[in-house]
């Protein structure tokens, strides 16, 4: 019987080199490692973006959301307004109420 292990958030990227060839550990889109992902990898946190490197980057302004495992920033729609965290690390968004003016993410 064969064992496998699975490591959540990576995957095996071929690299070539004149002397060999191996596979290198890379972070799926979404997630988040740890020391060069010799450790599990997480989802990408709330407010923050991680595109497949070994970092995670905060959202941007408030015209833009990340949610939990965001592997680019998701645009704020019109008659939305932004929320969560700061001006650089928003999360999530909500409908602006009746009466109320919100653009570019904010309310």
């Amino acid at each position: 019987s064969r064992t496998f292990t699975l490591i959540v958030g990576l995957v095996l990227v071929a690299r070539n080199s004149a002397r060999t060839a191996h596979k290198e550990p890379v972070p799926l889109l979404g997630y988040s490692c740890k020391n060069n992902a010799q450790r599990p990898c997480d989802l990408c946190e709330e407010g923050y973006y991680c595109d497949g490197k070994y970092s995670k980057h905060r959202c941007g302004g408030p015209d833009v959301f990340c949610p939990l495992g965001s592997y680019k920033p998701t645009l704020v729609e019109r008659g939305y307004y932004s929320i969560g965290g700061n001006n650089e690390t928003r999360f999530g968004k909500n409908i602006c109420s009746p009466g109320s003016f919100c653009i570019n993410g904010v309310k």
